[in-house]
């Protein structure tokens, strides 16, 4: 049994020194592809930035509604990102402004009777 494994090993290593003699052949007469590339004749730049835009205009507080929950024309609306309260499209987020909670819609800004002054004013 060992005479087979020992005739086996030597002739698996005579198969790989082959392969690894007949590889390493073939790379020495290869052609050297690297030295006929050559740079191209421009280099490419690129393309320009687009135009920096005026900061957007600070979304006005729209008029009707309060964050108590949310509330509107006196009806009560419990609304999360993406519910969308009658006439103010969809919530974009629920965020905090300068420490006063904000709903954002595509038709303005929802805030508190006490931030509705802080948030005219910008």
């Amino acid at each position: 049994m060992e005479a087979r494994l020992a005739a086996s090993r030597k002739s698996a290593t005579s198969e790989v020194t082959k392969i690894s003699d007949r590889l390493a052949d073939r790379l020495r007469s290869a052609p050297d592809f690297a030295g006929s590339i050559k740079p191209p004749a421009t280099i490419p730049t690129r393309p320009p930035r687009p135009p920096v835009l005026a900061a957007a205009a600070a979304p006005h507080v729209v008029s009707g509604w309060t964050i108590h929950d949310v509330r509107g024309h006196g009806d009560l609306y419990q609304v999360a990102p993406g519910a969308p309260p009658p006439r103010l499209g969809p919530v974009r987020r629920i965020e905090r402004r300068d420490g006063r909670w904000v709903g954002v819609t595509p038709k303005g800004l929802i805030v508190s009777l006490r931030a509705r002054g802080h948030f005219s004013r910008n």
